[in-house]
Formats: C-alpha cells, sequence, structure tokens
C-alpha cells in the first residue's frame, strides 16, 4: 500500500510538471527555470585556473567621513559593481580605506602583454561623496581589446563603526566585525559573513552564504547555491530557491519561502513559518508556534509546541515532545494520517478528520492532508 501511494504522488508530481512546462512559454519556461542558474553560475564569476598576466596593486587615500565642504557624516560607502574577490572589515580610525588589485588575463597573442598594460592602467578607483553616502567608483574599460580574455579587482576595504556597506559584487566576498549593516548582492561567489552588528541583506544567484554571529535582522532572497547561517540575534525572512538552507540557532522570529532544495531549521526562540515545494524540509526545536505549508516534496516537523501543519502531494512526520499536551485536529482529502496515539477519526468519503488530546492537550495542532499521508509520533 505504502509503495502504491507512492507511485501515484511521483505520477502526481511528474504529471503537474509536464503541465506547466507545455503550458510555459517563452524565455521562462520551466526548465529554463530549473538549469538556467547552473549554466549561468559555472561561467561568472569562477577566477582562472592559471595566474594572471599581470597584476597591480594600489592604495586609495584613507576617505573621511565627514565632507570637507562640511556635509554631514556619510553613514553609508557603496561600491560600484566589480568582479573579483573583497574583503571588508574594520578600520583603525574613523576613517575608510581601501586597497585594489587589477588582475588581466590574456590568450598569449601577439601585442596581448601591451594591451593587458594599457586595460590596467585605466582600471582605477576613486571615492566620490553623494549626499550621506561615501562611493567607491571604478572606472574601467567598455570593452576589451582583442587580446585581454579577463579583468578582475580585488577590493579590500576598511570601515569605521557604524558605517552600512553596500555592494554589488560577482565573486568571493568576506565580511567581518563591521557593525553598520550590510547589503550585499552576489553572483557566483563564496560569501562569509561573521560577526556582522545591523541589519544584513543578501540577494544574488549561484551563492555559496556562511553567515554566523549577527547582530541584527537578516533577509535573503537567493537563487540557487546553499547558505549555512547560524547564531543570529534578530529575525531571518526571505526566499531560498533551488538550493539547500541550513539554520540554526536564531533568537527572533523565522519566515521563510524554500523551493525545489532542502531547508532545514533548527532551534529558533521565536516563532517559525516555512512555505516550501518541490523539495524537503526539516524543523525542530522551536521554542515558539511552527507553520508548515509543503507542496510536493517531504517535510519533517518535531514539536514542543503550538503548530499549523499542511501537505500536499507529499509526505508529512510529525513527531510530538515526550513533555506537554496537544489538541490534535487533522483533516484529510484524498489523504491519509497514520498514528499510533489514541486518536478518534471520521471518514466520509474522500475526507477524513483524526481528532483528539494528547496530554494535557494545553497545545492547538492542526493538520492539513491533501492527496498525501502523514505520520503523528510521540517520543
Amino acid at each position: 500500500m505504502k509503495l502504491r501511494r507512492t507511485l501515484i504522488i511521483a505520477f502526481a508530481v511528474l504529471s503537474a510538471l509536464a503541465v506547466w512546462d507545455m503550458v510555459a512559454s517563452g524565455p521562462d519556461r520551466f526548465e529554463n527555470r530549473m538549469f538556467v542558474y547552473v549554466e549561468f553560475s559555472d561561467g561568472i564569476g569562477r577566477v582562472p585556473a592559471r595566474p594572471p598576466d599581470l597584476q597591480e596593486t594600489r592604495s586609495l587615500a584613507p576617505a573621511a567621513l565627514e565632507g570637507s565642504d562640511g556635509a554631514g557624516a556619510a553613514r553609508t560607502v557603496t561600491l560600484d559593481p566589480m568582479m573579483g574577490w573583497l574583503r571588508v572589515g574594520p578600520s583603525a580610525g574613523g576613517e575608510v580605506t581601501a586597497e585594489y588589485t587589477v588582475r588581466v588575463w590574456t590568450d598569449g597573442s601577439r601585442g596581448a602583454a601591451e594591451r593587458a598594460a594599457d586595460v590596467a592602467r585605466a582600471v582605477t578607483a576613486r571615492w566620490l561623496r553623494e549626499g550621506e553616502s561615501l562611493r567607491l567608483a571604478l572606472d574601467r574599460p567598455a570593452r576589451l581589446p582583442g587580446g585581454v580574455v579577463q579583468v578582475w579587482v580585488d577590493v579590500q576595504l576598511g570601515l569605521p563603526e557604524g558605517v552600512e556597506l553596500v555592494a554589488s559584487h560577482t565573486g568571493d566576498v568576506v565580511v567581518e566585525q563591521v557593525s553598520g549593516g550590510v547589503r550585499l548582492e552576489n553572483i557566483a561567489g563564496r560569501v562569509a559573513l561573521r560577526q556582522v552588528q545591523g541589519p544584513v541583506a543578501v540577494t544574488g544567484r549561484g551563492v555559496d552564504l556562511s553567515a554566523s554571529q549577527l547582530q541584527g535582522p537578516l533577509q535573503l532572497d537567493l537563487r540557487g547555491g546553499r547558505a549555512e547561517i547560524e547564531q543570529v540575534e534578530g529575525t531571518v525572512t526571505g526566499a531560498m530557491h533551488y538550493g539547500a538552507l541550513k539554520l540554526e540557532d536564531v533568537r527572533g522570529d523565522v519566515d521563510l519561502t524554500a523551493g525545489q532544495g532542502l531547508a532545514e531549521v533548527r532551534t529558533v526562540r521565536g516563532d517559525v513559518t516555512l512555505r516550501g515545494g518541490y523539495g524537503e524540509t526539516r524543523v525542530s526545536g522551536v521554542a515558539g508556534h511552527v507553520s508548515v505549508d509543503q507542496r510536493f516534496g517531504s517535510a519533517r516537523v518535531e514539536l514542543t509546541g503550538p503548530a499549523d501543519l499542511a501537505i500536499a502531494l507529499g509526505e508529512l512526520e510529525v513527531t510530538l515532545a515526550r513533555t506537554g499536551g496537544w489538541t490534535v485536529d487533522a483533516v484529510t482529502e484524498m489523504g491519509d494520517v497514520s498514528t499510533a496515539l489514541p486518536l478518534a477519526r471520521e471518514q466520509s468519503g474522500a475526507s477524513g478528520r483524526v481528532f483528539g488530546t494528547v496530554g494535557d492537550g494545553s497545545h492547538p495542532l492542526k493538520i492539513q492532508v491533501n492527496r498525501a499521508t502523514a505520520r503523528l509520533y510521540r517520543r
């Protein structure tokens, strides 16, 4: 019976995907949604395997936060879009410091070395003040001459306390021990955020994100790649599509959408809301209310408190803590709830209900099962 249910669910999933693919049109068709980012990230943001043919490192004069014309202190440092690696940390004094390295690769053809030198000279960085923002502007050729195949600009940045970083970057990024917040857009890079105070927002495609010891809210909007996040003193919100998300030790609420991948959330001292699809969702160690809505795929939830759970075209596994109690109300539509707990059952055609009290019944537990299966246990 279990095998038959599994085959029926798999057939339903494949049928839904096939219908979606047939009715979609243009560049946003389903197969493009699934595979384009993989091709994209393979070709973008990757350092060439061999050393550069030319490399030059330059330092900018430190930039004061106070404007020379009496303008107010800059609260934000903004970087022009760049391709390379980016390292950001605290500055020793009250000024913003910057060092950058220009790396140029050629195809080795005749005259390519001279053209590479011309390109390197044309790539320059400078500070520009724009209201309450200090901008690191990058001047570079609009097109690369023949023989020059790649140019990277690596930046090392030092920020004073309380200054926010805003950057759009292709390549690897490390930000640590800054206290003004971070707004980062990244493509195909390894991104590490450590010991950051203030709000953090990360968007991008094909990103490998590692974040820890964040003191402030975190917002995500990622497509492809993976994210491993721990020790957040604040809320975590946003979305992770086509990738793997692991979130642990959050002192705040979590509200996330995760699609076509793995989402694992553990040890949260607040409420958790997760919307998942075409993948696997795991939730455990939540102090507050748990809300999970899984469409296509599976969800495993360990509960110590109240919850609203929904599963459609997939499998749901719910484990109740040994202590505490729940008032269970599970409704099914062309689905099934299996449990050894002493709960009552009602059935009317394809619709059903499983209900009753477990322990002292102090926490409400609502479950919706639509063309799916659910299993309910207690430790």
